[in-house]
């Protein structure tokens, strides 16, 4: 059977709807395919858009994998960890308009699909965000510009799986910080997103979140008197009864006093000045500073208490928007503290990323450090593929010209076949590379070609992001 024939047949056997479809699928293909032989520029893009805006972010995710325990064991919770998404606003760069329109758009997209990739691939038990939610939070008088930001919060951080348990910890850029804490923002916070003070049981260890920037001001408000008194209530041993929330992960319920605990904080205790943070960091390490409702880290003080009634196991805190592992020692017990990456690329850090914690049903806690795909570089990169494509447009334009001996209006758009029985004309080299009138024409010819072939490749990617 001749392929026309086989094709004729397929077709007959379809509706009439899904017939059209099924040759206009073919028209394209069969057009994109010359396109891409005739101007293989068009190619070059079409590839690297797909891997810079689908490939990548699955590469980077997909190299993390969850860590395993030092002990085997059934059933271990598995955490995601995100620090400082900091939904970029009108507080952000002083923006309006288009620009700030476009910054929103480019940011939430950057996370969402993060987001999305690192759910599909890793089906978490438990989501974690630990402070800074959005950029200016704390900011927002008004209620309704408040929700608005909400619901973008909520389109990014789609919770894909109705099981996925999710956490929250407050930054000081949605409630502000320390004797500053806005008392409307501190209400609407919990709210919308509950207790920022509070402990549970998964598997064998108790995750405690403490509102550290609320209780680094000074006594008297009321969000500074729950803080502190949640922490009065650990004894170094036993669990709070105030704000406690039991989560029963396991068959058998485990004794609160041998458990473990993982501690939430969205500002990273006190260390030395000259302490280092590991080799993941990419910034100057974590030194003591404050200034408009923030500060780098919790009171010395203040630190050495929270260490020393909670005894932590390991701390995860954020703010800092790059990583840092330190190791605390107070009273003979070690605390290793993670500071997690920012989870959006606008803050400062071009390889953002997030944290993947094991807790299993018996042994230690275990944490895998994970990054994310360089946005800004992504966009650095696309400014000097267009810069090269240019500059090898007219080489190409000015050979294609010489060797098929055409003009510029005997090219058509498609049906690149039409130019193979052309006679080709002899030259010397000089004259196959020259760059005249015609030349330039072909050139934007190209150009638009792989314009229009790359940005309408670009808007479906995008649209898949956004809506699937």
């Amino acid at each position: 059977m001749k392929p026309n024939d086989l094709k004729r047949r397929r077709s007959a056997g379809m509706r009439p709807k899904s017939r059209n479809m099924y040759r206009a699928f073919l028209s394209v293909s069969r057009n994109l395919i010359r396109l891409s032989i005739y101007n293989p520029f068009v190619l070059l893009w079409i590839v690297n858009l797909f891997v810079c805006e689908v490939w990548l972010s699955r590469a980077y995710i997909g190299r993390c994998s969850w860590p395993a325990s030092d002990q085997d064991g059934a059933n271990p919770i598995r955490m995601v960890v995100i620090a400082d998404p900091q939904l970029t606003d009108s507080y952000s760069y002083s923006q309006s308009g288009l620009g700030l329109a476009l910054t929103q758009f480019y940011s939430d997209l950057y996370m969402k699909r993060n987001f999305k990739v690192l759910q599909m691939k890793l089906e978490p038990d438990v989501v974690v965000f630990l402070g800074d939610i959005m950029d200016g939070g704390r900011e927002w008088v008004d209620d309704q510009v408040f929700e608005e930001e909400l619901q973008r919060v909520r389109r990014v951080f789609w919770i894909r799986n109705p099981k996925t348990r999710v956490l929250w910890a407050a930054g000081n850029h949605d409630i502000g910080f320390g004797n500053k804490v806005l008392p409307d923002a501190y209400a609407r916070f919990r709210k919308t997103f509950g207790e920022p003070n509070y402990a549970l049981d998964l598997a064998n260890f108790t995750v405690v979140a403490l509102d550290t920037v609320s209780l680094s001001g000074n006594p008297g408000p009321i969000h500074y008197e729950k803080a502190r008194t949640f922490l009065d209530s650990f004894k170094g041993s036993a669990l709070p009864i105030i704000e406690r929330i039991l989560v029963t992960c396991t068959k058998e319920i485990q004794d609160p006093s041998q458990k473990s605990r993982v501690l939430l904080t969205h500002i990273p205790l006190f260390r030395p000045h000259d302490a280092g943070c590991g080799p993941r960091r990419r910034h100057p390490v974590i030194h003591q500073g404050a200034g408009y409702q923030y500060q780098n880290l919790v009171v010395e003080s203040l630190s050495e208490e929270i260490l020393t009634k909670i005894r932590p196991s390991i701390v995860l805190s954020g703010d800092d928007h790059d990583w840092c592992e330190y190791t605390h020692r107070v009273d003979g017990v070690e605390s290793i503290e993670h500071t997690i990456a920012t989870f959006s690329w606008m803050q400062g850090n071009h390889y953002p990323g997030f944290a993947l914690l094991t807790l299993p049903q018996a042994g230690t806690p275990t944490l895998q450090a994970c990054t994310l795909a360089p946005q800004l570089r992504i966009y650095i990169w696309y400014i000097l593929l267009a810069l090269l494509t240019f500059l090898l447009l007219i080489p190409y334009a000015a050979y294609q010209i010489r060797r098929k001996s055409v003009s510029y209006v005997e090219i058509p758009l498609f049906g690149y076949n039409q130019l193979s029985g052309l006679p080709r004309r002899r030259s010397n080299g000089g004259e196959r590379w020259k760059v005249d009138a015609r030349t330039w024409r072909l050139v934007g010819r190209f150009i638009g070609e792989v314009l229009g072939m790359s940005l309408g490749m670009y808007m479906v990617l995008i649209m898949w992001d956004w809506i699937v």
